[in-house]
């Protein structure tokens, strides 16, 4: 038993039978500590390791990145209950989770920061030593049908806004007797026209409609 918490082993060794391993962890109850553990040798990115167009969003639950990280130890084997710790390179904390019994740990990452490249550390707190994994995000600028209400966030318009101009901070009220469907979308209604794509002056048909 570890810590009055069940049984399990301490893997630290390269040199046993994988067999017998498996075996003995196969109904291991136990979290890891520094009495039971399998023991930690590397973390790596579960899926792709580089991130492009990655924009943030208005709100708590908006724009986050999921990240997944597997920490396993000799031969592969799981680690299970480790604190794992994601930060940039500046040092900014980005959150915390335990990975588990399948040696997964799953983060939501709100990345606060201007348009450009940025790396996401994912370390261990409770092994150091171990390399971290890492994780290459591309933050894109806020595009045409989206506008900018605080910094470092691209929010796109909704149904029955609009916006051309970016770096605006709220979108724009659809013009009359006009669809907007979201984004820069504005299209004059049956029996209307525009003199060009851009424009938000709507004029009635006057003439014949064929």
């Amino acid at each position: 038993r570890a810590n009055g918490r069940g049984g399990g082993a301490d893997l630290q060794s390269s040199n046993f039978d994988k067999g017998q391993v498996d075996r003995a962890v196969q109904h291991n109850s136990a979290l890891d500590d520094a009495d039971v553990a399998v023991f930690l040798t590397s973390l790596a990115i579960v899926g792709n390791r580089t991130i492009a167009g990655y924009a943030n969003r208005v709100g708590t639950d908006k724009g986050l990145l999921h990240v997944a990280v597997k920490a396993s130890g000799y031969y592969g084997l799981p680690c299970q209950g480790l604190l794992l710790e994601a930060t940039l390179a500046d040092g900014t904390f980005l959150d915390l989770n335990r990975s588990d019994q399948h040696g997964l740990t799953y983060m939501s990452l709100k990345i606060p920061r201007p348009p450009g490249v940025h790396v996401v550390s994912i370390a261990s707190i409770d092994v150091p030593d171990v390399p971290a994994a890492s994780l290459t995000l591309h933050l894109r600028c806020c595009i045409r049908g989206e506008v900018n209400p605080s910094p470092y966030v691209c929010q796109p318009c909704q149904q029955g806004f609009f916006s051309f101009d970016p770096g605006q901070g709220v979108c724009d009220t659809c013009p009359s007797n006009a669809n907007c469907s979201g984004g820069d979308v504005t299209m004059p209604l049956p029996g209307y026209w525009r003199s060009s794509a851009d424009s938000i002056q709507i004029h009635r048909w006057l003439g014949k409609h064929r």
